[in-house]
């Protein structure tokens, strides 16, 4: 005869030993992902150290149109992102009257997803199937920052443009020009070389 509450109590175990060994090999693979990510990220600055930029045959093959004589300094996958003011009306009801107040709240717009290439002359933003979607010479940007995954660029007439990055450590070490050490370090090389 079968005792059904060892049966279940037997399942149960089981399942939890399945469950805390699957845990542990997500852990390890985690742990080893995030090893390769470092180890990727530290030999491509050490390369972009020694002026292993991309070429523009690189922005090429990714369907981006670079002009003649143009360094390619990065590509990297990204959201672009615009803040944008939005209006709303806000009833307030008080001691028997309707008041309409108007209430602005700035929201994040997202874009859509593409390719931020920055160049010596200009960073631009290529969507594939639609083309260049912004582009923005050098010497027109005041001011542009990297901040935990994002890049901003700031022109000095319109709106500030947010470039989403994170999205590329999901896609693995091969991606490792989205990581926020090389951003900053491909920046900081073409802005200089903009001057």
């Amino acid at each position: 005869m079968v005792n059904i509450p060892e049966l279940m109590a037997g399942l149960v175990l089981d399942g939890m030993g399945a469950w805390i060994l699957k845990r542990k090999r997500w852990r390890r693979d985690k742990e080893a992902r995030a090893r390769a990510w470092e180890c990727a990220v530290r030999t491509r600055l050490a390369e972009l150290r020694r002026g292993r930029f991309l070429r523009a045959t690189d922005a090429a093959a990714a369907g981006v149109a670079i002009e003649e004589g143009e360094a390619v300094y990065g590509i990297f996958v990204c959201e672009r992102c615009v803040p944008k003011t939005v209006t709303r009306n806000v009833l307030r009801c008080g001691a028997g009257d309707l008041d309409v107040h108007r209430v602005t709240d700035v929201i994040v717009e997202n874009k859509g997803l593409g390719l931020l290439v920055v160049t010596d002359r200009r960073a631009l933003f290529h969507q594939p199937r639609k083309g260049t979607m912004w582009s923005k010479e050098w010497g027109s940007v005041s001011h542009w920052n990297v901040v935990e995954d994002q890049i901003e660029i700031e022109p000095a007439e319109g709106d500030t443009q947010l470039f989403d990055i994170s999205m590329s450590r999901c896609l693995g070490a091969g991606f490792v020009d989205g990581d926020i050490r090389c951003v900053r370090f491909m920046l900081q090389k073409a802005a200089e070389s903009a001057r």
